[in-house]
Order: structure tokens, then sequence, then C-alpha cells
């Protein structure tokens, strides 16, 4: 084998996933070999594009960005910057200062709540300080509540912020402060959040209910039922709240700056550059498993050629790795009970709308704010139910305006596009 197949880490997927941890890889000075079975690289960071109309395929905007996260947070904006060529450029969601207060200007989600006899629209605010004091005054009798649920979220982001400081610890050391850092954790842990939000927020007096829905209604963008363990949900919604940005140009300037970061030579680097290899010649058979711990050292492609590594990551999904690559005597038991035992989450299906030129007129843009629009009509946590039922009925629609906050800002231009999504009951 030529040394043009040995590469340091072979990643498979292009994904965010698999494209991010080529390019920190490759930051680090690693030599990545990309493998991705579609003609396009990006997975649902793609832009896809019509007649000069352009829609993003899956990202909407990005969450954790902001540069006031903390200490011990990971500054990702800087970490992007970092990692794509050329940098990519990043808008902020807010709400026009002209529609907003001292505590809305950085809302980034209109909430319509239907299903209530006074209805209501509220917001989702990109900063944790703004965001409790909002619910505070919009539910004045349920202050002492609400100020409960935020120790719970606060103590969750304060204690896995520290389990990022255990990585670059001896491992002997992060085996010893480990069980300090999780005991307060512990509680938390154990607990769903629908069971959390009940017991803080019980009945329906002073509001509750209202207030459970536009809590609820972060679960949307985790991908998870509502019956989630409360740590991991806390998690997405701390995410939300430091920071919400969209990239100029959409999703696949992001895929772009990577990808040229990944394969282009770098000044000052001594390794050689990154490849990416797409359609056929990135569609993998096997992967290669050696050795008495059954470690990945390769892959065999459909077209025949065989590709080396010391290192080999999957970012296709759990599925079509150990279903499709990987052999069944080289899957761990462990793995496939995870298998037998998965939970299917709803699917999402989303229709892009294009305007006619002339239709979206700069007075028309004045009434539609840069931000999402989400349509609750009915209480968020029906959507705990099994989405493999045939009675299951999404309860939600979400609608955005991606080009009023992924281009300059102002911008109304004639292209202007929208996009409406529904979730869907799940399909084998």
């Amino acid at each position: 084998m030529s040394d043009n197949n040995k590469y340091d880490v072979i990643v498979i997927g292009s994904g965010i996933g698999g494209l991010s941890c080529a390019a920190i890889l490759t930051l680090a000075g690693k030599r990545v070999l990309i493998l991705e079975k579609d003609k396009v690289p990006g997975g649902c960071m793609q832009t896809i594009e019509k007649d000069g109309w352009t829609w993003n395929l899956g990202v909407q905007y990005l969450a954790l960005l902001s540069t006031h996260v903390g200490p011990l947070y990971i500054n990702e904006k800087k970490i992007l910057k970092m990692i794509t060529k050329p940098p990519v450029e990043l808008n902020e969601l807010y709400l026009p200062k002209k529609h907003a207060d001292e505590l809305t200007k950085h809302a980034y989600q209109k909430l319509d709540l239907l299903d209530f006899k006074e209805g209501g629209q509220y917001y989702l605010i990109a900063d944790k300080v703004s965001m409790k004091k909002y619910l505070m005054r919009e539910f004045p009798g349920l202050q002492a509540e609400v100020e409960k649920y935020w120790v719970y979220i606060d103590t969750i982001d304060t204690y896995l912020a520290n389990l990022l400081v255990l990585k670059v610890l001896p491992r002997f050391l992060a085996n010893l402060l480990f069980p300090v850092i999780m005991k307060p954790l512990k509680p938390l842990m154990n607990r769903n959040c629908d069971q959390a939000l009940e017991e803080i927020f019980p009945g329906t007096d002073k509001g509750a209910d209202k207030l459970k829905t536009i809590l609820y209604s972060y679960w949307n963008f985790l991908g998870l039922p509502i019956n989630t363990n409360l740590a991991l949900w806390a998690i997405g919604q701390n995410q939300q709240m430091h920071g919400i940005y969209s990239p100029k140009g959409g999703s696949a300037a992001i895929v772009d700056g990577m990808i040229n970061f990944i394969t282009k030579p770098r000044e000052g680097s001594t390794t050689d550059p990154g490849e990416i290899r797409t359609g056929k010649k990135g569609e993998v058979e096997k992967v290669i498993v050696e050795g008495f711990f059954k470690t990945a050292k390769g892959v065999i492609m459909k077209d025949g050629n065989e590709f080396r590594a010391d290192v080999v990551v999957s970012s296709c999904g759990l599925l079509p790795t150990v279903g499709t690559m990987v052999e069944k005597k080289d899957v761990s038991r462990s793995i496939r009970k995870a298998l037998d035992d998965h939970i299917y989450v709803p699917s999402i299906a989303i229709l892009r709308i294009a305007f006619e030129e002339g239709f979206w007129r700069d007075d028309l843009a004045e009434h539609v704010e840069p931000l999402a629009y989400r349509t609750m009509y009915d209480k968020a946590w029906t959507m705990d139910e099994d989405p493999t039922s045939p009675d299951w009925d999404p309860q939600e629609v979400m609608m955005l305006f991606p080009r009023l906050y992924s281009t300059d800002k102002g911008d109304t231009t004639t292209k202007q596009t929208a996009e409406a999504i529904i979730l869907t009951d799940y399909k084998k």
C-alpha cells in the first residue's frame, strides 16, 4: 500500500459532526481523509439553490456562540473562525430595536400559543439573565417557581462545564475528580424533564400551563422526546441562551470553509493537506477491524480501494456503521443491545417557499422580523407520544425567513425565501 493511502485519521461522513471533527484534527496537525457517499458533502449543512433562491437544508441557526458564556466554556465562535477558510462570518439573530425592550432585544424566536383562551405571543431570548427576568415579568405569580427552575439549569450548566476541565487532566486525576463533580448532578440526572417541570409548576394556576409550554418548546431544537433526561434537556436550553447566530451565506458557507481548511495547504504547517472523496469514490464497503481489542484500522471502499489510518471515526450514524460497515462479529454485545432498545423520534418535513420577484417589498419586510416563528396549536407535552404510532399527530408548525438573517442586515432583495417545518411520524 502506498503512503498516499495512509492517513492519520479517516472520518466517515461529512455532516457537521464529521467535518468539525476533521477540521479540529487538521488544526492539531493530523492528515485526515473524509469519505462521503453523497455527491455533495455537508449532510444537513448543505444550502440548496434554484434560479437565485436559496434555502438551508437543515440548519436554521447556531447556538452557544456568545463571547460571554463563561470562563469554563470553549469559545466556539473563535474556534469556528479558526477552522474555516476563509473564516465564516456570523450574523446575530435579534428582535429589531423598534420592537424590542431591554429584555427582548436578544430574542431569536417568537412563539404563538393558540390553544389557550387568551392566546399570547412570547419570545425565546438568547441571553440567560434576560430570559429569566422576562419570564418573571410575564408571569409575576410564578416568580419563585421560575427562580427554582433556573437553579436547576444553572447547576447543570456550571457542573457540566466543569467536566470539560477533566479532559485536559491526566486520566488518574480525572478519575478521582469525576465523582466529586458528578455528586451534585446525580439528583438531576435521574429526573426527566416533564417530571421536573410538573413538580416546579404544578397545576394550571397563575399561567403555569402556558409557562410550561414555553419551556417545553425548547425540545424541538434538540430532537429529543419531552420525557428525556433533565440534564440533557438543560444542556440544550443553556446553549440557546448563550447566543444565537446565522452564518452569512447560509450553512453552506460553513461546509465550504471547513473543506477548504482541511484540503488546502496551510501556511506554516508541515502536514500534507487532507482529502475528501465523495460519491462512488467515497462509499465505504467495510471497516477493517483488527487485533485482540478489535480496533478499526482502515476501510475498504466499494470501488476496491483500501485506506489505512491509526484512527477511524464514523460520523454517519450508529445504524449505518454497525449495521452495514462493521461485521456482526466485531460489534460488541452492549452496542447490539443499544440498537434493540433504540427509541425513535419524529421526522421533520420541510416546505420550501420562494416569493416571486416584486412580491417582497421593503414595506412588507417591515412586518416580518428576522426571527423564527413557531405556532403551537396544542400544549407542547402532547409531543411526548410515540411518533411510530398511527395515531400520532404533530402539534406545531415553525416558519423561518432565513435570508432575513443570513445576509447583510437590512437586505430585502427580491429573492426572498421561507421555510415551513412540521413534525411527521417516523418511517423506517
